[in-house]
C-alpha cells in the first residue's frame, strides 16, 4: 500500500535514510581521523612483513554491512601467502579509503581486490562496477585539488576526494605509487 504516517513504507525509508547518514558520517569521521593523524609531524612510517590478504579480508569483513545494504558482492582475491615489507597501517589506511569509496558508489555490483608483481613492484588493484569516473573527475582526483590548505568539514562528508588524496598522500609515505583510471565511465579501478 500506501504510505500514510505511520505506515510501514515510511519508517522503512525513515530507517534507510537514517542508516545511510549514519554510514556517511562514520566514514567521514575515519577519513578526517587518518588525515589528522598522518598530518601530525610525528607521523612515521614503521615498515614490517605484512600479508595484505589479511588486511583486505579484516576490511571486508568491516565493510560487510554496509556493501551488503548497497547490495554489492566483495570478492578477495589476493592470495593468502602473499607477504610484503611495507608498513601494514598505512597500508590499512589506503584500502580502507579505496574499499570504502568503490562500496559506497556501487549499487548492486561488485567490488574486487587482487594482486600482481609488475618489473619489481608488488601490485594491488580495487575495482568496482559502480556508476565511475567522469574525465574531470578523474583529472582533479590526480592532480590533487583537495589538498590541506583547502579541505573543510563540508569537503571532507561530500565526497569531493579528501580520501584519494589521502591516499596519494600516503602512498607516497610508502615510497609507492597509485592509479586510478575509470574504463569507459563504468567503475573505477585504483593500482597501488
Amino acid at each position: 500500500g500506501e504510505d500514510k504516517p505511520g505506515g510501514d513504507g515510511l519508517a522503512k525509508r525513515a530507517l534507510t535514510d537514517v542508516q545511510n547518514a549514519v554510514h556517511k558520517l562514520f566514514h567521514s569521521t575515519q577519513n578526517l581521523l587518518h588525515w589528522v593523524t598522518y598530518q601530525q609531524e610525528q607521523f612515521k612510517t614503521t615498515s614490517t612483513n605484512c600479508s595484505p590478504f589479511a588486511l583486505v579480508e579484516q576490511l571486508m569483513e568491516d565493510f560487510s554491512e554496509m556493501s551488503r545494504f548497497q547490495g554489492n558482492i566483495l570478492v578477495n582475491e589476493v592470495p593468502e601467502d602473499d607477504v610484503i615489507l611495507t608498513d601494514p597501517r598505512i597500508l590499512n589506511i589506503v584500502l580502507h579509503n579505496l574499499l570504502s569509496n568503490a562500496i559506497k558508489y556501487t549499487k548492486n555490483g561488485h567490488v574486487l581486490v587482487r594482486s600482481r608483481t609488475e618489473e619489481n613492484w608488488y601490485v594491488l588493484e580495487v575495482s568496482d562496477s559502480g556508476r565511475g569516473m567522469t574525465l574531470t573527475q578523474l583529472e582533479g582526483v590526480r592532480q590533487g585539488t583537495t589538498r590541506q590548505g583547502d579541505v573543510s568539514v563540508e569537503d571532507i562528508s561530500a565526497g569531493t576526494g579528501i580520501g584519494l588524496s589521502l591516499v596519494a598522500d600516503l602512498m607516497q609515505a610508502l615510497h609507492g605509487r597509485w592509479e586510478i583510471d575509470s574504463p569507459e565511465g563504468a567503475g573505477v579501478r585504483v593500482r597501488i
